[in-house]
């Protein structure tokens, strides 16, 4: 089925989403799978959902968004997770700003409860459920000599970095990863 899109959510930004984008009725329930869902209600509070250009905006009633399927741990935010199983027209909540949906186990008493969203299906490509895991930037072991974090390691001595620099020191040596 096709559907338009009102808000793509900053989480699928690379996937390089379309406003027009094809869903199917299976949603594996699984870290990463890309979600369409519709905004159940509004709220004024934790009410805005990051974008994939960067811009925040605030998510009306019957919006058509694309969020990721996903776990959080929040001390001041909201705790959730992935059910064990999703279907089409299933109730989740929006945990974060970035997009990331999941079923509320706990709120933060400021923000009150997260806002809720029906699922309406899987994202599809080429009929394909698409999954942001296959998305992600490939690992690398070694720096380009010209990279930027390269160029800043090298102008600073381990011993005068900042202590998430010298922790980065650590790893990196010589623009070979120790981890």
């Amino acid at each position: 089925m096709q559907v338009k899109l009102d808000k793509i959510a900053s989480v699928t930004g690379r996937v390089h989403l379309t406003r027009e984008v094809e869903i199917g009725n299976q949603v594996p329930a699984e870290r990463g799978t890309v979600v369409v869902v519709e905004a159940l209600e509004e709220k004024s509070t934790y009410g805005e959902l990051e974008l994939d250009g960067g811009r925040l905006a605030r998510i009306i009633k019957g919006d058509i968004i694309a969020g990721v399927l996903g776990e959080r741990q929040a001390l001041k935010g909201f705790v959730g997770a992935i059910p064990t199983q999703i279907s089409v027209g299933d109730t989740l909540h929006v945990l974060n700003m970035g997009g990331v949906i999941g079923k509320c186990s706990s709120a933060n008493a400021d923000f009150g409860q997260p806002l809720k969203v029906r699922v309406l299906g899987a994202l599809l490509i080429g009929g394909e459920t698409v999954n942001i895991g296959r998305y992600s930037l490939p690992w690398q072991t070694t720096l380009a000599a010209n990279s930027a974090l390269s160029k800043a390691f090298s102008s600073v001595s381990p011993s005068a970095a900042p202590a998430e620099a010298q922790m980065a020191f650590g790893v990196w040596s010589d623009g070979v990863c120790n981890a």
